[in-house]
């Protein structure tokens, strides 16, 4: 029995032992992730969600009718800037964005944009790639300051490629995750944390929403989904939200604005494909 006993008790020591340094390794691996949630959370809070946003003739008081208009553009051309300019199919939107609000500010609103701090709030999946596929969504919020006082509009673009870069770079999409789970929430909590803000504060001016689909024809027994234009809610302040969803081959721009602030939303679709037109024109001639 002494025999037995001493021999189960080495046994024990050895996988102690041996568990020792798996241990240790879990440890590190556990600061090193808090550490990183930490950082991203840091350039979250910084990233402007604490300050305000620039005023805009786009940004007053809303009222309770709205208006809605649309348009399609080829994905293909999207595809193709970002071919030869680099960056994503995103950074294509934001940029065409950028110059529509500038072009409708300036021509439509008689509005200066020089030194304007123009905000758009973006929507980003941070849905593992692992669970691509699932139900349910998993967003975070960027802010990204459009570059509205840059005429040139490859310019706007290489301003915008950088800054979502930078985005990428210092993880602003974790962070924002973190700060949902710290909060016992869902990206929901976020969302009404953030509207709170919009509504005192009002760190971003725009939001910009861009959900990508099928890139097949969808049907409902015989009958083809030819198109779906989406909305985007729209916030306190907010006279004009754009969604975006791209289906078989095509990008359907849905604009979402007040009927009070914005009689004259069909200038703004127009400002919209004017400079996707504009966009694409200098890339090619730069490529």
């Amino acid at each position: 029995l002494l025999v037995d006993e001493t021999l189960r008790r080495l046994a024990r020591a050895a996988k102690i032992a041996v568990s020792v340094p798996r241990m240790l390794e879990q440890g590190r691996s556990i600061a090193t992730e808090v550490g990183r949630k930490a950082n991203a959370v840091a350039h979250s809070l910084t990233s402007g969600w604490l300050s305000a946003a620039s005023r805009t003739p786009i940004n007053e008081p809303i009222g309770p009718n709205r208006r809605f208009d649309w348009l399609t553009l080829p994905l293909d051309d999207f595809k193709q800037v970002k071919n030869l300019l680099g960056g994503t199919v995103n950074d294509v939107v934001l940029a065409v964005a950028a110059g529509a609000i500038r072009s409708f500010l300036i021509n439509e609103r008689a509005f200066d944009v020089t030194g304007v701090e123009f905000r758009a709030m973006v929507p980003v999946s941070i849905r593992p790639k692992d669970r691509r596929g699932t139900m349910g969504n998993q967003v975070a919020m960027w802010l990204i300051e459009l570059p509205l006082e840059q005429r040139d509009p490859l310019q706007r673009f290489a301003l915008i490629k950088e800054h979502t870069n930078k985005l990428k770079e210092t993880n602003q999409a974790l962070g924002a995750s973190t700060i949902v789970q710290l909060s016992s929430g869902t990206p929901m909590t976020l969302m009404q944390r953030a509207a709170r803000l919009a509504t005192g504060m009002r760190p971003f001016n725009m939001t910009i929403t861009n959900v990508p689909g099928p890139q097949f024809p969808m049907y409902l027994l015989d009958s083809k989904l030819i198109v779906q234009y989406p909305a985007v809610p729209l916030w306190a302040g907010h006279d004009i939200g754009i969604a975006l969803f791209s289906y078989d081959g095509d990008i359907a721009w849905g604009f979402h604005a007040d009927w009070d602030a914005v009689p004259d939303l069909d200038a703004f679709t127009d400002a919209v494909r004017r400079s996707a037109e504009e966009l694409l024109e200098a890339a090619l001639s730069q490529g």
